[in-house]
């Protein structure tokens, strides 16, 4: 007797991503790639010190700008 599913199992996606949270125009665009792992940490409200690590980075060059700014201004 062949066993009937009762679930379709979902399609195991490559890639996922969030577009709900919308860049204004002309703002720089962030992406981070995450692993399960990660994403089930995130999800529950924590972040791991590599992600923060990350985001950091990515805003070095923003705080150099500012940095210039200031020197300029300062000049």
């Amino acid at each position: 007797m062949k066993k009937l599913k009762l679930f379709d199992e979902p399609r195991i996606p490559d890639l996922v991503k969030d577009e709900a949270i919308l860049v204004p125009k002309g703002e720089t665009t962030y992406t981070m790639d995450f692993d399960d792992a990660t994403i089930e940490l995130l999800a529950t409200g924590i972040c791991p010190a590599e992600v923060a690590r990350r985001a950091w980075e990515c805003l070095s060059w923003k705080r150099e700008h500012y940095r210039n700014q200031a020197r300029e201004l300062a000049s």
